[in-house]
């Protein structure tokens, strides 16, 4: 993946060349839930996400994302109250 200069040496400048692979590089030796993760995505979202805001970074997609699914979070917890306070004004 990486193609060090010397075969099985890996040096700075290695990974500094290939930024994008780098990351995948550790996931694969240190965290095997993102790798699993990386392993599973789907290359047509990605390409799709990366078309739609072409000048968003890798930061900004991960803020994207993060928003996102903390919106959907604090929205099912709105919805879960309101279930309660239904559900408990029946019991009454």
């Amino acid at each position: 993946m990486l193609n060090p200069q010397t075969e099985n040496q890996f040096v700075l400048e290695d990974f500094l060349r290939q930024k994008s692979i780098s990351g995948v590089f550790f996931n694969c030796l240190v965290n095997l839930n993102k790798f699993i993760n990386y392993e599973q995505r789907d290359p047509f979202s990605i390409k799709h996400e990366q078309n739609e805001n072409p000048d968003f970074s890798e930061w900004d997609r991960f803020a994207l994302a993060e928003y996102v699914r903390l919106a959907m979070e604090e929205e099912n917890a709105e919805n879960s109250e309101v279930l309660d306070d239904v559900w408990s004004d029946n019991e009454s």
